[in-house]
């Protein structure tokens, strides 16, 4: 062992040593223990949020799975701690509930980069080497850097750069996998040299630290043409469950950030430009018009975060704006209506960061107050009962709870 590698050890016993005092406090005394204060991490599931805690603490509420709800369909109004074997830094999840016949599932990282997961395993999406559904979280990884979920599959970065995928999506009645060749509950190794990924229904983004972005999964998304063997597929909308891109194809270069949606995705390059392609037939693009986008298409400038869920889009320019654009569902545009739009309409001021999943969407204010908006059926906005639907931005959970940074 290098002296690097034993001071790095050392420094993160530290660490763990001062969180975990308070981190125990709270799981010996969990009847007593209340969200509220800084966080320091934030994950949107389908109808679930996710948060950390200064202390290390992941909570969720909404639609939730849990020991104790074991169908994955109960509903836990009030934010509840998650049994995670040491404090963690980093939580991502998709589900938590039923989504288009998911089941979903979760996944943190600790302090100490260990990757845990959690929740339905139906096609070895928690990566554990089974098939087996695990309502209390399970060691997966470890040196783990970033992890992203999505409905049937995970991927994961390790601090060499390696992307790892594990698990399978369904679409169409055919079993097809977005990550890899065949449907594994193990990780695999998918690709080198990668910092950042982006997934969730049906693509996969990766960028290399070169700045150069590459892609898997369905094609429509990927901005490279829609050509299989030589013949132009026909529209993103109709089923093609067997045009996927099964190994990463580089799409642009000098790219900073991406987002992923259902059959589209985002870019924003170096130069704060934000770039869209894929379907457009609900006017997700936010071009104005519903004609989809093989290529990348120029869409808004000074762009500095990004967020797409389903087939509604979100972006903070650098003034702080945020702009919303595409299907309303629930209100989850946040403009006051449930009208669909095909352009990006300003609804924020004051913004540093945006979350998007499902049906909501959340707001990291620059001053760190959360604010959130859509669906309300399982009380992920306010942690109680109250309006099905919350049509314009409302402090999460009555503003009791703010973020300590930005992630």
């Amino acid at each position: 062992m290098d002296k690097k590698t034993i001071l790095s050890t050392i420094a993160c016993v530290v660490i763990v040593a001062g969180m975990m005092v308070a981190w125990w406090y709270f799981r010996e005394t969990e009847e007593r223990a209340v969200l509220e204060g800084s966080v320091v991490g934030i994950a949107l599931g389908n109808r679930a949020v996710h948060v950390i805690d200064a202390n290390g603490r992941v909570w969720h509420w909404g639609q939730v799975l849990d020991g104790r709800l074991m169908s994955g369909f109960e509903i836990d109004l009030s934010p509840i701690p998650v049994n995670l074997a040491a404090p963690a830094r980093y939580v991502n999840a998709f589900g938590s509930g039923n989504l288009s016949g998911s089941r979903g599932h979760a996944m943190a990282i600790t302090v100490c980069n260990n990757l845990y997961g959690w929740g339905w395993n139906d096609f070895g999406q928690l990566g554990d080497g089974s098939f087996a559904n695990r309502f209390d979280p399970i060691r997966i990884m470890e040196n783990v850097k970033s992890v992203v979920v999505g409905i049937h599959h995970t991927m994961a970065i390790t601090y060499d750069g390696v992307l790892w995928a594990w698990g399978c999506k369904m679409r169409g009645g055919t079993l097809r996998n977005y990550s890899i060749n065949t449907m594994s509950p193990h990780p695999r190794k998918i690709m080198d040299d990668v910092i950042a990924i982006s997934g969730g229904h049906s693509s996969n983004l990766a960028l290399r630290a070169d700045g150069s972005l590459w892609g898997f999964g369905h094609v429509f998304a990927l901005g490279v043409g829609w050509a299989a063997s030589g013949e132009l597929l026909r529209s993103p909308h109709e089923d093609h469950a067997d045009l996927m891109q099964m190994h990463p194809v580089k799409i642009m270069e000098n790219v900073i950030d991406m987002a992923s949606g259902f059959a589209f995705s985002m870019v924003i390059t170096a130069d704060n430009a934000l770039w869209v392609m894929g379907g457009n037939n609900m006017g997700q693009l936010g071009t104005g018009d519903y004609n989809d986008a093989p290529y990348p298409i120029l869409l808004m400038e000074n762009v500095v975060s990004i967020s797409a869920a389903g087939t509604s889009a979100a972006a903070v320019t650098a003034d702080g704006g945020l702009y919303t654009w595409g299907v309303n569902t629930s209100g989850r545009l946040g403009n006051g209506t449930t009208a669909n739009r095909n352009t990006p309409e300003r609804i924020l001021e004051d913004t540093q960061k945006i979350f998007a999943r499902a049906l909501n969407m959340i707001a990291i204010m620059q001053n760190g107050e959360i604010m959130a908006w859509g669906n309300n059926q399982h009380g992920q906005i306010t942690g109680r009962r109250a309006a099905s639907s919350f049509y314009a931005p409302q402090p999460l959970l009555g503003g009791s709870v703010f973020f300590e940074k930005i992630p």
